[in-house]
């Protein structure tokens, strides 16, 4: 197998290869490097966006009511007594849905990768048995 010689120096990185790979051959789910081994670099990309951006928010909003309780001002107020419930109620439901949605992405993620290689596999079965039969047709000719 011919290496790259920027890969080799370091110049191109596996993660370039698998770019490169996956629009130059058209292989969206499987690439140069298989990511089911790393799913780490899987989840930065691509969900780190979904996790984070929520709860920033949330804990922001939480953090100023639980300032705003402290205040006897707001302490006697029925609206902000109100909101702030209502505030802790939608957070705990957003961490619900957002929970929901991480695992349905990575179910999904997981199903694609899994069927992706279990047709491949069919394939490459198919391959061989097919060469094999050539092969054994190709002796029996010759014979």
């Amino acid at each position: 197998m011919q290496m790259n010689k920027r890969y080799e120096h370091g110049v191109l990185q596996l993660e370039g290869l698998n770019k490169i790979y996956s629009h130059r051959l058209g292989h969206v789910v499987r690439g140069y490097f298989h990511h089911t081994l790393h799913n780490t670099s899987f989840t930065s990309r691509h969900l780190s966006w979904i996790i984070g951006a929520p709860f920033v928010f949330l804990s922001l909003t939480l953090s100023a009511m639980q300032v705003g309780m402290s205040l006897d001002e707001l302490k006697k107020s029925e609206v902000f007594q109100r909101a702030s419930y209502a505030m802790v109620l939608l957070s705990l439901i957003c961490v619900v849905i957002l929970l929901v949605v991480v695992f349905v992405e990575l179910g999904l993620v997981f199903s694609a990768q899994f069927a992706d290689g279990f047709i491949s596999a069919i394939r490459d079965n198919m391959a061989k048995a097919k060469i094999a039969r050539l092969k054994a047709r190709q002796l029996g000719t010759r014979e």
